[in-house]
């Protein structure tokens, strides 16, 4: 369906604020809560009150911030145009009222970086630091671990946001089961678990989405699959009918592993190799653990029925897309109607809404899971009654350590984003980008995402299956599995090479962090 648009209330603006090794929660934590009121259209163009002043940065002397917010980084255009559709002006609404409390600091935007290449990014980070030029905050997905590249924020978190009336911890601004301990926004870095990262935003739900036409369905009498076999034989129906199918996301223009982290690979996990692999039994499946699961082979396909189960599975769904599906352009071919099923971000449903070429009506689903009826393999499915479970950060920011110690803007950085995930201040961004949920509590949910979220959601565990452990081990990986697809690859080789790479890349790890191996099991050597 074309989502529905609606008639929605308004706030005030109260002055008040994977390739990448990180920790896994095994728990059965509650799910997130997502917010009741509805933000205003206009909520945007509102601009964010500074608290009163209660100290001086620097010592009042000039200081600038350097800062790359990603896709909320402000845009030079203020109007939206034909060459330049994307308007983005609430980071710089809240920036200078950031700057009215502390007028000697200026900030400086990143602009000049590739948003899309998680590899041009990293270069672009690499070369940066190397001149002293690096930004202080940005969004680097925690692809530096290694390098120790990070400011450590626990005691940040642990700290007042001074921002926030009555905050006595910034960290209690945020849902507990994202600063607890083994999530996203930590990683282990110079040989402990650490919080790398501050979250400013959430994926709506499961990262990602199947989009479907819903003329087609209803002219084919096809309902929404309900799991991952149903929706692999919608599929085929559809492509038997003259239909594409099936459009795997073609931004990368590359096969990509979502499956292994956000739909499948979890429940193959959970069966099979957590409670195994949580080895000091704290109910976690922390980023040591990872690694030490990769050394002793509990992800090995050449070893374990169930990892081979899992693979093949993942190959069905993309032998099912078209010809060159990566290096294709289907925008036109789903418009005209000719794409029944297409996945894509969550964060794409405010520009789906906003196509007006499209003529037909869209809807979407989470990725499917296989069922216990299906594999032997997989954990059971739950559902939540309503709303997305635990969604996963889709935004946050680091504080790059060397920049702030060149720069002398520590105190700065911290205060910033501070500033910025004072509720209020966050909802400016929230409402301007209508793809995603605030990472704080107190952010209402933008209007695009209201009848997506109330539907119920798979309370899939925050157990992804350990494809490749670091950049490189991700390239080849991708090479890999793009021959295997392709034939060129036996099912015997495809393994073979799957087991080298993750055991290369472990290897890595565990040199870069200094992690004690003393009692692995070092099954993969």
């Amino acid at each position: 369906m074309r989502l529905k648009k609606r008639i929605i209330v308004g706030i005030s603006v109260i002055a008040a604020a994977s390739t990448v090794l990180t920790g896994c929660s095994g728990s059965n934590d509650t799910s997130f809560e997502s917010p009741k009121a509805e933000v205003t259209a206009s909520a945007a163009t509102e601009t964010a009150v500074p608290q009163e002043k209660t100290e001086v940065l620097n010592e009042g002397k000039p200081i600038t911030l350097k800062v790359d917010l990603h896709n909320y980084t402000p845009t030079l255009n203020t109007t939206k145009t034909k060459e330049n559709p994307t308007v983005r002006v609430a980071s710089q609404k809240i920036a200078d009222a950031f700057t009215k409390l502390y007028p000697n600091v200026t900030i400086e935007w990143v602009r000049d970086l590739d948003k899309m290449d998680t590899a041009a990014k990293a270069s672009f980070y690499r070369a940066k630091l190397a001149s002293g030029d690096a930004p202080d905050i940005g969004f680097t997905l925690n692809q530096f671990l290694n390098d120790s590249y990070y400011l450590p924020l626990d005691s940040a978190l642990d700290q007042s946001n001074i921002f926030v009336k009555d905050n006595q911890h910034w960290k209690d601004q945020f849902p507990e089961y994202l600063l607890n301990d083994k999530t996203v926004v930590n990683g282990i870095m110079d040989g402990k678990n650490q919080a790398v990262a501050i979250p400013l935003t959430l994926f709506s739900g499961p990262p990602t989405a199947i989009y479907y036409n819903k003329d087609i369905f209803t002219k084919e009498s096809l309902q929404e699959p309900k799991s991952f076999n149903e929706f692999l034989d919608d599929v085929k129906l559809l492509n038997d009918k003259g239909y594409t199918g099936f459009v795997p996301w073609t931004a990368i223009k590359a096969i990509y592993n979502w499956a292994f982290q956000f739909n499948l690979g979890p429940y193959y996990t959970k069966k099979n190799v957590f409670d195994k692999a949580d080895y000091n039994k704290d109910g976690n499946f922390d980023s040591v653990e990872v690694v030490r699961a990769t050394k002793e082979g509990l992800f090995s396909p050449v070893l374990h029925d169930y990892a081979r189960d899992l693979n093949q599975n993942f190959k069905k769904m993309f032998q099912l897309a078209p010809a060159n599906w990566e290096t294709t352009d289907f925008t036109k071919s789903w418009t005209d109607g000719k794409v029944a099923m297409k996945e894509d971000g969550t964060w794409s449903i405010a520009p789906e809404n906003a196509n007006t070429d499209r003529k037909f009506e869209f809807s979407l689903f989470p990725p499917l899971t296989l069922t216990e009826k299906e594999s032997k393999f997989v954990a059971p499915v739950e559902f939540t009654e309503e709303g997305p479970y635990q969604p996963a950060p889709a935004v946050a920011l680091n504080i790059l350590k060397k920049s702030v110690e060149d720069h002398g803007t520590e105190q700065v950085a911290v205060r910033f984003l501070q500033f910025i995930t004072v509720p209020d201040n966050l909802s400016l961004i929230v409402d301007e980008d209508q793809t995603a949920l605030g990472a704080v509590k107190g952010v209402p949910v933008p209007a695009s995402l209201q009848d997506w979220i109330k539907r119920p959601f798979p309370k899939t565990p925050a157990l992804p299956w350990s494809v490749s452990l670091d950049s490189e081990a991700n390239t080849q990986w991708v090479q890999y599995t793009k021959a295997w697809i392709d034939g060129k690859l036996t099912d015997d080789q495809y393994y073979t090479k799957l087991d080298d790479l993750t055991n290369k890349s472990a290897d890595r790890t565990i040199q870069a962090q200094k992690i004690d191996t003393t009692g692995w099991n070092m099954v993969i050597k």
